[in-house]
Protein backbone atom coordinates (compact mmCIF):
# COMPACT_ATOMS: atom_id res chain seq x y z
CA UNK A 1 0.00 0.00 0.00
CA UNK A 2 1.35 3.28 -1.60
CA UNK A 3 -0.14 5.81 1.30
CA UNK A 4 0.63 5.63 5.02
CA UNK A 5 -1.32 8.07 6.83
CA UNK A 6 -3.46 6.35 9.74
CA UNK A 7 -7.10 6.19 8.49
CA UNK A 8 -9.65 6.56 11.37
CA UNK A 9 -11.57 3.56 12.13
CA UNK A 10 -15.34 3.39 10.26
CA UNK A 11 -18.24 3.84 13.08
CA UNK A 12 -21.30 4.62 13.82
CA UNK A 13 -22.32 6.28 16.88
CA UNK A 14 -26.25 5.59 17.14
CA UNK A 15 -28.16 3.85 19.96
CA UNK A 16 -31.38 1.61 19.67
CA UNK A 17 -34.45 1.94 21.78
CA UNK A 18 -35.15 -1.62 22.93
CA UNK A 19 -39.28 -2.26 22.85
CA UNK A 20 -39.50 -4.99 24.83
CA UNK A 21 -37.92 -6.06 28.56
CA UNK A 22 -36.90 -9.44 26.64
CA UNK A 23 -33.49 -10.10 25.81
CA UNK A 24 -33.51 -13.56 24.01
CA UNK A 25 -35.14 -14.21 21.05
CA UNK A 26 -36.95 -17.09 22.69
CA UNK A 27 -37.96 -14.59 25.27
CA UNK A 28 -39.10 -12.06 23.10
CA UNK A 29 -41.45 -14.84 21.49
CA UNK A 30 -43.14 -15.58 24.55
CA UNK A 31 -44.12 -12.06 25.31
CA UNK A 32 -45.58 -11.75 21.82
CA UNK A 33 -47.45 -15.03 22.23
CA UNK A 34 -48.54 -13.69 25.49
CA UNK A 35 -49.55 -10.29 24.42
CA UNK A 36 -50.84 -11.28 20.53
CA UNK A 37 -50.95 -14.75 20.10
CA UNK A 38 -53.53 -14.30 17.64
CA UNK A 39 -51.18 -11.73 15.24
CA UNK A 40 -50.13 -13.74 12.19
CA UNK A 41 -46.06 -14.41 12.76
CA UNK A 42 -45.35 -16.18 9.17
CA UNK A 43 -47.27 -16.72 5.97
CA UNK A 44 -45.46 -19.20 4.25
CA UNK A 45 -46.60 -19.20 0.06
CA UNK A 46 -46.70 -23.19 -0.80
CA UNK A 47 -46.77 -22.67 -4.52
CA UNK A 48 -45.39 -19.34 -4.79
CA UNK A 49 -48.98 -17.53 -4.20
CA UNK A 50 -51.93 -18.98 -4.21
CA UNK A 51 -51.78 -21.76 -1.39
CA UNK A 52 -50.58 -20.65 1.98
CA UNK A 53 -50.37 -21.61 5.01
CA UNK A 54 -50.29 -19.26 8.70
CA UNK A 55 -48.90 -19.28 11.92
CA UNK A 56 -49.53 -17.09 14.56
CA UNK A 57 -47.08 -15.91 17.73
CA UNK A 58 -49.50 -18.44 19.74
CA UNK A 59 -49.21 -21.17 17.73
CA UNK A 60 -45.67 -20.97 17.20
CA UNK A 61 -45.08 -20.79 20.83
CA UNK A 62 -46.98 -23.65 21.30
CA UNK A 63 -45.43 -25.68 18.77
CA UNK A 64 -42.05 -24.74 19.88
CA UNK A 65 -42.36 -25.77 23.40
CA UNK A 66 -43.47 -29.41 22.70
CA UNK A 67 -41.23 -30.11 20.24
CA UNK A 68 -39.17 -28.49 22.72
CA UNK A 69 -40.01 -30.98 25.70
CA UNK A 70 -39.38 -33.70 23.46
CA UNK A 71 -35.69 -32.31 22.63
CA UNK A 72 -35.23 -32.21 26.62
CA UNK A 73 -36.78 -35.43 26.87
CA UNK A 74 -33.98 -37.15 24.89
CA UNK A 75 -31.35 -35.51 26.94
CA UNK A 76 -30.27 -33.03 24.03
CA UNK A 77 -29.87 -29.83 26.34
CA UNK A 78 -26.38 -28.46 25.92
CA UNK A 79 -26.24 -30.69 22.74
CA UNK A 80 -26.77 -30.03 18.87
CA UNK A 81 -29.59 -30.89 16.42
CA UNK A 82 -29.32 -30.55 12.63
CA UNK A 83 -32.25 -29.10 10.88
CA UNK A 84 -32.99 -30.29 7.21
CA UNK A 85 -36.43 -28.45 6.44
CA UNK A 86 -37.61 -27.06 2.67
CA UNK A 87 -38.75 -23.30 2.99
CA UNK A 88 -42.09 -23.39 5.71
CA UNK A 89 -43.37 -22.99 9.02
CA UNK A 90 -41.95 -26.69 10.55
CA UNK A 91 -38.45 -24.75 10.00
CA UNK A 92 -39.10 -21.92 12.46
CA UNK A 93 -40.94 -24.08 14.76
CA UNK A 94 -38.03 -26.50 15.14
CA UNK A 95 -35.70 -23.48 15.23
CA UNK A 96 -37.86 -22.39 18.13
CA UNK A 97 -38.18 -25.80 19.50
CA UNK A 98 -33.99 -25.25 20.08
CA UNK A 99 -34.01 -21.88 20.95
CA UNK A 100 -36.71 -23.11 24.26
CA UNK A 101 -34.19 -26.08 25.04
CA UNK A 102 -31.10 -24.77 25.06
CA UNK A 103 -30.12 -27.02 21.95
CA UNK A 104 -27.71 -25.03 19.47
CA UNK A 105 -29.91 -25.65 15.99
CA UNK A 106 -27.54 -26.42 13.14
CA UNK A 107 -29.39 -25.40 10.05
CA UNK A 108 -28.59 -27.54 6.35
CA UNK A 109 -29.72 -27.49 2.95
CA UNK A 110 -32.17 -30.24 2.10
CA UNK A 111 -29.65 -32.91 0.15
CA UNK A 112 -30.99 -33.26 -3.87
CA UNK A 113 -27.50 -35.13 -4.55
CA UNK A 114 -25.67 -38.21 -3.40
CA UNK A 115 -22.90 -35.54 -2.45
CA UNK A 116 -25.58 -33.38 -0.44
CA UNK A 117 -25.90 -36.43 1.91
CA UNK A 118 -22.20 -36.62 2.59
CA UNK A 119 -22.09 -32.27 3.15
CA UNK A 120 -24.91 -33.28 5.24
CA UNK A 121 -23.29 -35.68 7.00
CA UNK A 122 -20.09 -34.23 7.68
CA UNK A 123 -21.51 -31.45 9.16
CA UNK A 124 -23.28 -33.29 11.46
CA UNK A 125 -20.38 -34.95 12.65
CA UNK A 126 -18.62 -31.93 12.83
CA UNK A 127 -21.55 -30.77 15.03
CA UNK A 128 -21.32 -33.72 17.26
CA UNK A 129 -25.20 -34.81 16.69
CA UNK A 130 -26.72 -38.01 15.11
CA UNK A 131 -29.75 -36.37 15.93
CA UNK A 132 -31.32 -35.06 11.81
CA UNK A 133 -34.99 -32.68 12.91
CA UNK A 134 -37.21 -33.16 9.43
CA UNK A 135 -40.47 -33.81 8.16
CA UNK A 136 -41.78 -36.89 6.98
CA UNK A 137 -41.79 -35.46 3.53
CA UNK A 138 -38.44 -34.67 3.41
CA UNK A 139 -37.52 -38.00 5.06
CA UNK A 140 -39.43 -40.32 2.09
CA UNK A 141 -36.69 -38.43 -0.28
CA UNK A 142 -33.89 -38.91 1.85
CA UNK A 143 -35.09 -42.59 1.50
CA UNK A 144 -33.76 -42.63 -2.10
CA UNK A 145 -29.94 -42.35 -0.66
CA UNK A 146 -30.76 -45.60 2.18
CA UNK A 147 -28.00 -47.07 0.68
CA UNK A 148 -25.42 -44.55 1.78
CA UNK A 149 -23.87 -45.00 5.16
CA UNK A 150 -23.48 -41.50 6.00
CA UNK A 151 -27.40 -41.52 5.71
CA UNK A 152 -27.59 -44.58 8.46
CA UNK A 153 -25.14 -42.60 10.73
CA UNK A 154 -28.28 -39.83 11.10
CA UNK A 155 -31.57 -40.15 13.06
CA UNK A 156 -34.25 -38.82 10.96
CA UNK A 157 -36.82 -37.58 13.23
CA UNK A 158 -40.16 -35.78 12.00
CA UNK A 159 -40.59 -32.78 14.70
CA UNK A 160 -44.13 -32.34 13.41
CA UNK A 161 -45.14 -35.72 15.68
CA UNK A 162 -42.99 -34.28 19.02
CA UNK A 163 -44.80 -34.38 21.99
CA UNK A 164 -42.29 -34.08 25.70
CA UNK A 165 -43.21 -34.81 29.15
CA UNK A 166 -40.99 -32.35 30.28
CA UNK A 167 -41.97 -29.52 32.18
CA UNK A 168 -39.19 -27.20 33.15
CA UNK A 169 -38.08 -25.01 30.04
CA UNK A 170 -35.31 -22.81 29.64
CA UNK A 171 -37.48 -20.49 27.41
CA UNK A 172 -36.06 -16.94 28.33
CA UNK A 173 -33.72 -17.38 31.25
CA UNK A 174 -31.41 -19.39 27.99
CA UNK A 175 -28.83 -16.98 29.10
CA UNK A 176 -27.26 -14.40 26.25
CA UNK A 177 -23.70 -15.85 25.84
CA UNK A 178 -25.27 -19.43 25.41
CA UNK A 179 -24.82 -21.20 21.77
CA UNK A 180 -27.99 -20.56 19.27
CA UNK A 181 -26.98 -21.82 16.30
CA UNK A 182 -23.82 -23.18 14.34
CA UNK A 183 -24.63 -21.29 10.71
CA UNK A 184 -21.98 -23.68 8.48
CA UNK A 185 -20.64 -21.09 6.10
CA UNK A 186 -22.06 -22.07 2.62
CA UNK A 187 -18.38 -22.22 0.84
CA UNK A 188 -17.60 -25.41 3.03
CA UNK A 189 -17.45 -28.72 1.28
CA UNK A 190 -14.73 -31.44 2.32
CA UNK A 191 -14.15 -29.43 5.79
CA UNK A 192 -17.16 -27.78 7.14
CA UNK A 193 -16.73 -24.97 9.39
CA UNK A 194 -19.36 -23.79 11.83
CA UNK A 195 -20.22 -20.28 13.50
CA UNK A 196 -20.53 -20.22 17.03
CA UNK A 197 -23.29 -17.63 16.76
CA UNK A 198 -25.01 -17.05 20.09
CA UNK A 199 -28.06 -15.68 21.82
CA UNK A 200 -26.21 -12.48 22.30
CA UNK A 201 -25.10 -12.28 18.67
CA UNK A 202 -28.89 -12.48 17.50
CA UNK A 203 -30.07 -10.04 19.86
CA UNK A 204 -27.48 -7.34 19.01
CA UNK A 205 -27.66 -7.98 15.35
CA UNK A 206 -31.07 -7.89 14.48
CA UNK A 207 -31.14 -4.66 16.84
CA UNK A 208 -28.11 -2.90 14.07
CA UNK A 209 -30.58 -4.09 11.38
CA UNK A 210 -34.00 -2.43 13.04
CA UNK A 211 -31.75 0.81 13.40
CA UNK A 212 -30.67 1.04 10.06
CA UNK A 213 -33.80 -0.41 8.43
CA UNK A 214 -36.83 0.46 10.73
CA UNK A 215 -39.50 -1.44 10.62
CA UNK A 216 -42.98 0.30 11.86
CA UNK A 217 -45.61 -1.67 12.87
CA UNK A 218 -47.90 -1.84 10.15
CA UNK A 219 -44.38 -2.89 8.40
CA UNK A 220 -44.21 -6.64 6.25
CA UNK A 221 -41.13 -8.43 5.24
CA UNK A 222 -40.62 -11.23 2.20
CA UNK A 223 -38.24 -13.77 1.64
CA UNK A 224 -37.68 -16.51 -0.79
CA UNK A 225 -34.28 -16.91 0.22
CA UNK A 226 -33.29 -20.43 1.83
CA UNK A 227 -33.80 -20.31 5.89
CA UNK A 228 -30.18 -22.54 6.40
CA UNK A 229 -28.66 -19.46 4.41
CA UNK A 230 -27.59 -16.82 6.99
CA UNK A 231 -29.25 -13.75 5.11
CA UNK A 232 -32.16 -15.91 4.44
CA UNK A 233 -32.36 -17.42 8.69
CA UNK A 234 -31.93 -13.65 9.57
CA UNK A 235 -34.32 -11.99 7.42
CA UNK A 236 -37.11 -14.55 6.60
CA UNK A 237 -37.11 -16.34 10.42
CA UNK A 238 -35.13 -14.45 12.96
CA UNK A 239 -35.80 -10.88 12.01
CA UNK A 240 -39.67 -10.61 11.91
CA UNK A 241 -40.39 -12.48 15.31
CA UNK A 242 -38.07 -9.40 16.90
CA UNK A 243 -39.57 -6.61 15.09
CA UNK A 244 -43.36 -8.41 15.36
CA UNK A 245 -44.20 -7.77 12.09
CA UNK A 246 -45.37 -10.93 9.52
CA UNK A 247 -42.70 -12.17 6.94
CA UNK A 248 -44.06 -14.04 3.54
CA UNK A 249 -41.77 -16.46 2.38
CA UNK A 250 -41.65 -18.53 -0.47
CA UNK A 251 -39.24 -21.31 -1.56
CA UNK A 252 -36.02 -20.46 -4.12
CA UNK A 253 -37.31 -22.89 -6.64
CA UNK A 254 -40.82 -20.68 -6.79
CA UNK A 255 -38.61 -17.60 -7.29
CA UNK A 256 -35.94 -18.93 -9.75
CA UNK A 257 -38.68 -20.24 -12.03
CA UNK A 258 -40.53 -17.39 -12.11
CA UNK A 259 -38.54 -13.94 -10.21
CA UNK A 260 -42.08 -11.72 -10.86
CA UNK A 261 -43.57 -13.56 -8.23
CA UNK A 262 -41.57 -11.85 -5.61
CA UNK A 263 -42.29 -8.28 -6.61
CA UNK A 264 -46.07 -9.62 -6.87
CA UNK A 265 -45.77 -10.44 -3.33
CA UNK A 266 -44.57 -7.62 -2.21
CA UNK A 267 -47.82 -5.18 -4.22
CA UNK A 268 -50.23 -7.74 -3.38
CA UNK A 269 -49.35 -7.89 0.55
CA UNK A 270 -48.26 -4.34 0.93
CA UNK A 271 -44.40 -5.35 2.10
CA UNK A 272 -41.81 -2.97 3.13
CA UNK A 273 -38.92 -5.11 3.50
CA UNK A 274 -37.30 -6.88 1.36
CA UNK A 275 -33.52 -8.80 1.17
CA UNK A 276 -31.33 -10.70 -1.23
CA UNK A 277 -28.12 -10.92 -3.79
CA UNK A 278 -27.41 -8.39 -6.55
CA UNK A 279 -28.34 -11.68 -8.89
CA UNK A 280 -31.76 -11.64 -7.88
CA UNK A 281 -32.60 -8.33 -8.70
CA UNK A 282 -30.72 -8.74 -12.22
CA UNK A 283 -33.23 -11.72 -12.49
CA UNK A 284 -36.27 -9.53 -11.94
CA UNK A 285 -34.53 -7.18 -14.54
CA UNK A 286 -34.42 -9.83 -17.26
CA UNK A 287 -37.81 -11.28 -16.30
CA UNK A 288 -39.39 -7.82 -17.94
CA UNK A 289 -36.82 -7.33 -20.51
CA UNK A 290 -38.79 -6.99 -23.51
CA UNK A 291 -41.70 -7.56 -22.46
CA UNK A 292 -42.39 -4.64 -19.88
CA UNK A 293 -43.39 -4.14 -15.98
CA UNK A 294 -46.70 -6.14 -15.79
CA UNK A 295 -49.57 -3.94 -15.69
CA UNK A 296 -51.06 -3.44 -11.65
CA UNK A 297 -47.80 -4.48 -10.21
CA UNK A 298 -46.98 -1.56 -7.44
CA UNK A 299 -43.86 -1.70 -5.38
CA UNK A 300 -44.80 2.13 -3.48
CA UNK A 301 -44.65 -0.11 -0.08
CA UNK A 302 -41.54 -1.11 -0.54
CA UNK A 303 -38.88 0.97 1.52
CA UNK A 304 -36.06 -1.41 1.76
CA UNK A 305 -34.37 -3.38 -0.59
CA UNK A 306 -31.43 -4.79 0.87
CA UNK A 307 -28.84 -6.06 -1.37
CA UNK A 308 -25.67 -7.61 -0.04
CA UNK A 309 -24.62 -11.21 0.02
CA UNK A 310 -22.35 -11.05 -2.97
CA UNK A 311 -20.74 -7.95 -4.74
CA UNK A 312 -23.22 -5.43 -5.41
CA UNK A 313 -23.26 -3.93 -9.03
CA UNK A 314 -24.27 -0.53 -9.60
CA UNK A 315 -25.49 -1.48 -12.97
CA UNK A 316 -28.24 -3.88 -11.28
CA UNK A 317 -29.26 -1.23 -8.62
CA UNK A 318 -29.53 2.00 -11.01
CA UNK A 319 -31.03 -0.08 -13.56
CA UNK A 320 -33.73 -1.76 -10.81
CA UNK A 321 -34.75 1.87 -9.78
CA UNK A 322 -35.18 3.11 -13.18
CA UNK A 323 -36.86 0.15 -14.78
CA UNK A 324 -39.72 -0.35 -12.14
CA UNK A 325 -40.03 3.19 -11.20
CA UNK A 326 -43.08 2.48 -12.98
CA UNK A 327 -44.77 0.49 -10.20
CA UNK A 328 -43.76 2.80 -8.19
CA UNK A 329 -40.46 1.33 -6.59
CA UNK A 330 -38.93 4.28 -4.40
CA UNK A 331 -34.89 5.67 -5.74
CA UNK A 332 -34.31 5.65 -1.87
CA UNK A 333 -35.48 1.78 -1.52
CA UNK A 334 -32.13 -0.34 -2.62
CA UNK A 335 -29.75 -0.47 -0.14
CA UNK A 336 -26.73 -2.24 -0.65
CA UNK A 337 -24.86 -3.80 2.53
CA UNK A 338 -22.10 -5.73 3.42
CA UNK A 339 -22.11 -8.80 6.11
CA UNK A 340 -20.81 -12.33 6.67
CA UNK A 341 -22.27 -15.29 8.61
CA UNK A 342 -18.74 -14.75 10.97
CA UNK A 343 -20.55 -11.51 12.01
CA UNK A 344 -23.93 -13.42 12.90
CA UNK A 345 -24.64 -10.99 9.35
CA UNK A 346 -24.89 -7.52 9.28
CA UNK A 347 -21.87 -5.52 9.07
CA UNK A 348 -22.96 -1.90 7.19
CA UNK A 349 -25.44 -0.82 5.18
CA UNK A 350 -27.46 1.78 3.53
CA UNK A 351 -29.39 3.90 5.40
CA UNK A 352 -33.04 3.24 4.17
CA UNK A 353 -33.92 6.87 3.96
CA UNK A 354 -30.66 7.80 1.79
CA UNK A 355 -30.55 6.63 -1.90
CA UNK A 356 -27.66 4.37 -2.94
CA UNK A 357 -24.70 5.76 -4.44
CA UNK A 358 -21.35 4.76 -5.96
CA UNK A 359 -18.13 6.45 -7.43
CA UNK A 360 -15.50 6.10 -9.82
CA UNK A 361 -11.78 4.88 -9.00
CA UNK A 362 -8.96 5.04 -11.19
CA UNK A 363 -7.96 1.12 -12.32
CA UNK A 364 -4.59 1.42 -12.87
CA UNK A 365 -4.61 2.86 -9.52
CA UNK A 366 -6.54 0.41 -7.88
CA UNK A 367 -4.23 -2.25 -8.96
CA UNK A 368 -1.30 -0.37 -6.71
CA UNK A 369 -3.32 -0.79 -3.82
CA UNK A 370 -5.25 3.08 -4.09
CA UNK A 371 -8.55 4.10 -4.48
CA UNK A 372 -8.39 7.30 -6.58
CA UNK A 373 -11.90 8.80 -7.56
CA UNK A 374 -12.42 9.88 -10.83
CA UNK A 375 -14.99 11.26 -12.79
CA UNK A 376 -18.08 8.37 -13.82
CA UNK A 377 -17.40 7.79 -17.07
CA UNK A 378 -13.43 8.21 -17.06
CA UNK A 379 -11.71 5.58 -19.42
CA UNK A 380 -9.90 2.59 -17.25
CA UNK A 381 -12.39 3.13 -14.30
CA UNK A 382 -14.01 1.03 -11.69
CA UNK A 383 -17.53 1.47 -10.54
CA UNK A 384 -17.77 0.25 -6.85
CA UNK A 385 -21.01 0.98 -5.11
CA UNK A 386 -20.90 2.22 -1.24
CA UNK A 387 -21.87 -0.58 1.42
CA UNK A 388 -22.71 2.73 3.34
CA UNK A 389 -22.05 2.64 7.15
CA UNK A 390 -21.22 0.52 10.38
CA UNK A 391 -24.00 -1.03 12.72
CA UNK A 392 -24.13 0.61 15.96
CA UNK A 393 -21.29 -0.09 17.81
CA UNK A 394 -19.61 -1.48 15.35
CA UNK A 395 -16.14 -0.75 14.16
CA UNK A 396 -14.53 -0.94 10.78
CA UNK A 397 -10.92 -0.77 9.91
CA UNK A 398 -9.20 -1.68 6.82
CA UNK A 399 -5.58 -3.06 7.20
CA UNK A 400 -2.57 -4.44 4.95
CA UNK A 401 -3.30 -8.24 5.29
CA UNK A 402 0.47 -9.15 5.23
CA UNK A 403 1.92 -6.28 8.02
CA UNK A 404 -1.50 -6.20 9.70
CA UNK A 405 -1.24 -2.17 9.41
CA UNK A 406 -3.90 -0.04 9.16
CA UNK A 407 -3.82 1.30 5.27
CA UNK A 408 -3.22 4.92 4.69
CA UNK A 409 -5.93 7.17 3.35
CA UNK A 410 -8.01 5.81 0.26
CA UNK A 411 -5.66 2.07 0.91
CA UNK A 412 -7.19 -0.69 -0.03
CA UNK A 413 -6.75 -4.07 2.24
CA UNK A 414 -8.79 -6.70 4.35
CA UNK A 415 -12.12 -5.48 6.02
CA UNK A 416 -11.37 -6.22 9.40
CA UNK A 417 -14.62 -6.05 12.17
CA UNK A 418 -15.17 -5.66 15.94
CA UNK A 419 -18.60 -5.16 17.60
CA UNK A 420 -21.45 -7.70 19.40
CA UNK A 421 -22.49 -9.14 15.90
CA UNK A 422 -18.85 -10.76 15.82
CA UNK A 423 -19.56 -14.82 16.81
CA UNK A 424 -17.52 -16.56 19.19
CA UNK A 425 -15.80 -18.53 16.70
CA UNK A 426 -15.57 -21.82 14.88
CA UNK A 427 -16.83 -24.47 16.68
CA UNK A 428 -14.14 -26.40 17.82
CA UNK A 429 -11.41 -25.31 15.50
CA UNK A 430 -9.12 -23.16 18.00
CA UNK A 431 -6.38 -22.48 15.48
CA UNK A 432 -9.05 -20.95 12.59
CA UNK A 433 -10.91 -19.19 15.47
CA UNK A 434 -7.51 -17.63 16.83
CA UNK A 435 -6.41 -16.85 13.29
CA UNK A 436 -9.90 -15.30 11.83
CA UNK A 437 -11.45 -13.84 14.95
CA UNK A 438 -8.75 -12.85 17.07
CA UNK A 439 -6.58 -10.93 14.92
CA UNK A 440 -4.84 -7.53 16.40
CA UNK A 441 -3.56 -4.39 14.63
CA UNK A 442 -0.10 -4.44 14.76
CA UNK A 443 1.12 -1.54 16.94
CA UNK A 444 -2.28 -0.86 18.86
CA UNK A 445 -3.80 -2.54 21.62
CA UNK A 446 -4.85 -5.96 22.61
CA UNK A 447 -8.61 -5.36 20.85
CA UNK A 448 -9.27 -8.23 18.94
CA UNK A 449 -10.73 -7.86 15.38
CA UNK A 450 -12.51 -10.55 13.14
CA UNK A 451 -10.49 -10.78 9.60
CA UNK A 452 -12.93 -11.26 6.87
CA UNK A 453 -11.00 -11.46 3.77
CA UNK A 454 -12.63 -9.03 2.20
CA UNK A 455 -10.87 -6.29 0.41
CA UNK A 456 -12.40 -2.61 0.14
CA UNK A 457 -11.83 0.79 1.49
CA UNK A 458 -12.88 3.90 3.08
CA UNK A 459 -14.12 7.03 1.38
CA UNK A 460 -16.19 9.67 3.04
CA UNK A 461 -17.16 7.49 6.39
CA UNK A 462 -18.61 4.87 3.58
CA UNK A 463 -17.40 1.47 2.94
CA UNK A 464 -16.64 -0.01 -0.18
CA UNK A 465 -16.12 -3.71 -0.90
CA UNK A 466 -13.74 -4.95 -4.21
CA UNK A 467 -13.53 -8.42 -3.66
CA UNK A 468 -12.56 -11.14 -1.85
CA UNK A 469 -8.15 -11.38 -0.91
CA UNK A 470 -7.97 -14.82 -1.61
CA UNK A 471 -9.23 -14.44 -5.08
CA UNK A 472 -7.41 -11.79 -6.24
CA UNK A 473 -5.31 -11.87 -9.51
CA UNK A 474 -2.08 -10.25 -9.57
CA UNK A 475 0.27 -9.51 -12.72
CA UNK A 476 3.68 -7.88 -12.58
CA UNK A 477 2.88 -6.67 -8.86
CA UNK A 478 -0.46 -5.21 -9.30
CA UNK A 479 -4.06 -6.71 -8.19
CA UNK A 480 -7.01 -7.34 -9.88
CA UNK A 481 -10.65 -8.16 -8.73
CA UNK A 482 -11.99 -10.87 -10.21
CA UNK A 483 -15.72 -9.27 -9.37
CA UNK A 484 -14.07 -6.46 -11.80
CA UNK A 485 -13.00 -8.44 -15.31
CA UNK A 486 -16.48 -10.50 -14.63
CA UNK A 487 -18.19 -7.11 -14.84
CA UNK A 488 -16.25 -5.95 -17.89
CA UNK A 489 -16.40 -9.30 -19.79
CA UNK A 490 -20.34 -9.52 -19.58
CA UNK A 491 -20.89 -5.72 -20.95
CA UNK A 492 -19.11 -7.13 -23.49
CA UNK A 493 -22.29 -8.16 -25.46
CA UNK A 494 -26.30 -7.63 -24.51
CA UNK A 495 -27.18 -11.40 -24.30
CA UNK A 496 -24.39 -11.98 -21.66
CA UNK A 497 -26.22 -12.40 -18.60
CA UNK A 498 -24.85 -10.75 -15.65
CA UNK A 499 -23.40 -12.96 -13.15
CA UNK A 500 -22.26 -15.55 -16.02
CA UNK A 501 -18.31 -15.73 -15.34
CA UNK A 502 -15.53 -16.58 -13.19
CA UNK A 503 -12.48 -15.17 -13.45
CA UNK A 504 -9.33 -17.14 -11.98
CA UNK A 505 -5.60 -17.35 -12.66
CA UNK A 506 -3.81 -20.20 -13.38
CA UNK A 507 0.64 -21.39 -13.42
CA UNK A 508 1.87 -22.90 -16.27
CA UNK A 509 5.30 -22.93 -17.68
CA UNK A 510 5.82 -20.37 -14.60
CA UNK A 511 3.33 -17.70 -15.65
CA UNK A 512 0.57 -16.90 -13.75
CA UNK A 513 -2.28 -17.13 -16.71
CA UNK A 514 -5.54 -15.44 -16.39
CA UNK A 515 -8.43 -17.53 -17.62
CA UNK A 516 -12.14 -16.54 -17.69
CA UNK A 517 -15.03 -19.18 -18.06
CA UNK A 518 -18.52 -17.55 -19.60
CA UNK A 519 -22.01 -18.95 -20.13
CA UNK A 520 -23.31 -18.54 -23.09
CA UNK A 521 -26.70 -20.11 -24.62
CA UNK A 522 -27.99 -21.03 -27.99
CA UNK A 523 -29.82 -17.42 -28.47
CA UNK A 524 -26.20 -15.72 -28.01
CA UNK A 525 -24.99 -18.19 -30.45
CA UNK A 526 -26.93 -17.62 -32.76
CA UNK A 527 -26.03 -13.87 -32.94
CA UNK A 528 -22.09 -14.05 -32.39
CA UNK A 529 -19.49 -16.66 -33.58
CA UNK A 530 -17.14 -18.25 -30.69
CA UNK A 531 -14.29 -16.70 -31.99
CA UNK A 532 -16.32 -13.66 -32.39
CA UNK A 533 -17.46 -13.63 -29.06
CA UNK A 534 -14.11 -14.50 -27.28
CA UNK A 535 -12.74 -11.31 -28.85
CA UNK A 536 -15.68 -8.97 -28.25
CA UNK A 537 -14.66 -10.11 -24.21
CA UNK A 538 -11.50 -9.95 -24.36
CA UNK A 539 -11.88 -6.27 -25.90
CA UNK A 540 -14.06 -5.16 -23.08
CA UNK A 541 -11.94 -6.56 -20.49
CA UNK A 542 -8.33 -4.83 -21.80
CA UNK A 543 -10.92 -1.98 -22.41
CA UNK A 544 -12.28 -0.96 -19.14
CA UNK A 545 -8.90 -2.58 -17.18
CA UNK A 546 -5.99 -2.30 -19.39
CA UNK A 547 -5.48 -6.23 -18.55
CA UNK A 548 -5.21 -9.22 -21.20
CA UNK A 549 -7.04 -12.20 -20.62
CA UNK A 550 -4.94 -15.32 -21.82
CA UNK A 551 -8.09 -17.82 -22.24
CA UNK A 552 -11.29 -17.32 -22.42
CA UNK A 553 -13.64 -20.28 -22.09
CA UNK A 554 -17.04 -20.18 -22.84
CA UNK A 555 -19.40 -22.93 -21.11
CA UNK A 556 -22.69 -24.60 -21.03
CA UNK A 557 -25.04 -22.11 -19.52
CA UNK A 558 -26.32 -23.29 -15.95
CA UNK A 559 -22.63 -24.83 -15.33
CA UNK A 560 -20.90 -21.98 -13.46
CA UNK A 561 -20.58 -23.08 -10.35
CA UNK A 562 -22.13 -21.14 -7.85
CA UNK A 563 -22.74 -21.50 -3.63
CA UNK A 564 -26.21 -22.05 -2.47
CA UNK A 565 -26.32 -18.11 -1.63
CA UNK A 566 -25.72 -17.44 -5.30
CA UNK A 567 -22.10 -16.34 -5.33
CA UNK A 568 -19.92 -17.62 -7.68
CA UNK A 569 -16.97 -20.61 -6.75
CA UNK A 570 -14.20 -19.20 -8.44
CA UNK A 571 -11.92 -21.83 -6.82
CA UNK A 572 -14.00 -24.72 -7.62
CA UNK A 573 -14.47 -23.46 -11.58
CA UNK A 574 -10.73 -23.32 -11.13
CA UNK A 575 -10.09 -27.12 -10.11
CA UNK A 576 -12.66 -27.60 -13.16
CA UNK A 577 -10.38 -25.95 -15.81
CA UNK A 578 -7.54 -27.59 -14.14
CA UNK A 579 -9.24 -31.11 -14.01
CA UNK A 580 -10.65 -30.67 -17.79
CA UNK A 581 -14.14 -30.40 -16.34
CA UNK A 582 -15.59 -27.82 -17.07
CA UNK A 583 -18.72 -28.29 -19.91
CA UNK A 584 -16.63 -25.93 -22.24
CA UNK A 585 -18.83 -24.87 -25.76
CA UNK A 586 -15.49 -24.25 -27.08
CA UNK A 587 -12.09 -22.95 -25.86
CA UNK A 588 -10.73 -19.57 -27.22
CA UNK A 589 -7.18 -17.56 -26.58
CA UNK A 590 -7.67 -14.13 -25.78
CA UNK A 591 -3.72 -13.31 -26.70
Amino acid sequence: MTETQTTPELTTDLTTPEPTTARTLPGILAERAFTSPDRVAYVHHVDGEDHTEQLTYGELERDARARAAALLDRGLAGGRAVLAHDTGLDFVRDLFACFLAGVAAVPVQVPNRRHGVVRMSRIAADAGTSVLLTSSRVAERLADYADMPELAELTLVDSAGLRGAATWLPGDESGPDDLALLQYTSGSTGHPKGVEVTHRNFWHNTADILTQWPIPEHGRVASWLPLFHDLGLLFGAVLPVRAGVPVHLMSPGAFVRRPLRWLEIIGKHRVTHVAAPNFAFQMCLDAVAGRGVPAGLDLSSCAAALNGAEPVRWSTVSRFVEVFAEAGFRASAPAPAYGLAEATLHVTGTRQDMPPHAISIDAARAADGVAVPVPAGTANSLRVVSCGTPAPGTVVRVVDPVTRLPVGRRGIGEIWVRGPGVARGYWQRPAETSATFRAVIAGEGPETHLRTGDLGFLHDGELYVCGRHKDVLIRNGRNYYPNDLELAAEGAHPLLRAGSSAAFAVERAGRELFVLAVEVDGRLLRAVGLPELVGLVTAAVERDLAVVLDEVVPIQRGTLAKTTSGKVQRAEMRRQYLDGALSAVARGSGS
